[in-house]
């Protein structure tokens, strides 16, 4: 019969290690650093999570079940089928990035632990990470098809192309914050920058869907 497993040991270490696979990257970051930071010893960890592969696919999960749940709010009002209005997308899409957002700033290692991840070269975790990415996003692509097949945007929009820019605008904000003309990088988490991204991403989602793709 199988031990139980402590619900808060096992968040305590997926929280560590969230940060350090940010901070360090995968392959940097061993379980003895992990035990350590976390106030255990390797056995405890290992108990609870198992390998360092297994750890980080349950910090991918938790990750990017969140960000899922909160896309899954922003449409669940919506009716299925094609959709014919312009300004229901805007609105899901905006309100949506305003949330990833306050996601980010609220949990700045995560979208550090992103960047890191798809500029490093590919690994075995690359066919898990791929897959739970894009069934996270995968809401907002079909959300655009229909609103394509409805005829809220044109037929030529580029859907992969926005969403992966939408993506990038949103997370590689948190890299390195506004330019700063002194020292290059600045605090990404200054209200009045995060004002002035919500601005930038709300416009870029108007204007990219207003356009005329015939």
């Amino acid at each position: 019969m199988a031990r139980p497993v402590d619900p808060r040991a096992r968040a305590r270490i997926v929280e560590v290690a969230t940060r350090l696979f940010a901070e360090r990257g995968y392959a940097a970051t061993t379980t003895r650093a992990l035990a350590a930071e976390a106030g255990m010893n390797i056995a405890t960890v290992h108990y609870h999570v198992g390998s360092k592969f297994e750890l980080f696919t349950a910090v991918l999960e938790a990750l990017y079940q969140e960000e899922a749940a909160i896309l899954g709010e922003r449409l669940a009002p919506l009716e299925d089928g094609p959709i014919d209005d312009i300004g229901v997308v805007i609105e899901v899409l905006v309100g949506a990035a305003s949330a990833m957002i306050d996601l980010m700033a609220s949990r700045p290692e995560r979208p550090r632990l992103y960047l890191r991840r798809w500029l490093d070269p590919s690994d075995e975790l690359r066919p898990f990470e791929v897959k739970i990415s894009l069934d996270a996003h995968r809401q907002l692509r079909e959300l655009l098809e229909r609103a394509k097949e409805g005829g809220a945007v044109g037929r030529s929009f580029p859907v992969e192309t926005f969403l992966r820019s939408f993506t990038w605008l949103i997370y590689g904000y948190f890299a390195t914050g506004p330019i700063d003309w002194r020292d290059w990088f600045s605090d990404p988490l200054e209200p009045s920058h995060l004002e002035d991204l919500r601005r930038l991403v709300a416009l870029y989602v108007r204007q990219s869907l207003a356009a005329s793709w015939t």
